[in-house]
């Protein structure tokens, strides 16, 4: 495969019916569903629905889910993230799954991961192996599950409590 990339300088219409302007590998398709399926996708100042591929960077842009072995995301956001390795720099994520998740002055929803390194930034939920660096979190994982914990109970009470007095 040719890992030239070539660049579209004015809005570029996919069949899938979106413009960006955008750049990506040669070889690459655009399934019915509209996701870029390629080796390596390179997205700058551009946007697109959904991304496979080995390799994908956002630049100044955003995709809606990625499924990727590396993601590398700078100046971007990306709502659904699948990767073996993430990356963010003064970015955003919404739901990060990965082996290995690198943030710096990023913001995310909900980071899933073996390893986090992490400098600067926030993070909703962390559910993680491996920590190293300094993040404000909304939840921790210990703290997820008491919350959770206690949204069962108090769901559970507030059900048996309607049943209570709907049987009287």
């Amino acid at each position: 495969m040719a890992d030239a990339t070539h660049d579209h300088p004015h809005p570029h219409e996919h069949p899938h019916g979106h413009e960006h302007d955008h750049d990506h590998a040669h070889d690459h398709e655009h399934d019915a569903d509209g996701t870029i399926t390629a080796e390596v996708v390179n997205i700058t100042q551009g946007a697109t629905q959904s991304v496979r591929a080995h390799e994908v960077t956002v630049q100044q842009g955003a995709v809606a889910q990625a499924q990727a072995d590396t993601l590398t995301v700078e100046n971007g956001a990306v709502a659904l993230a699948m990767t073996e390795a993430f990356s963010v720099a003064n970015g955003a994520a919404a739901v990060v799954l990965t082996d290995q998740a690198t943030l710096a002055e990023s913001a995310a929803g909900v980071v899933v991961a073996d390893n986090v390194e992490l400098s600067g930034g926030r993070v909703g939920v962390l559910l993680a192996r491996s920590v190293q660096g300094s993040v404000t979190t909304l939840l921790d994982a210990r703290q997820a599950a008491v919350a959770g914990l206690a949204a069962g109970v108090t769901i559970g009470l507030v059900l048996w409590l309607g049943r209570q007095l709907r049987g009287r």
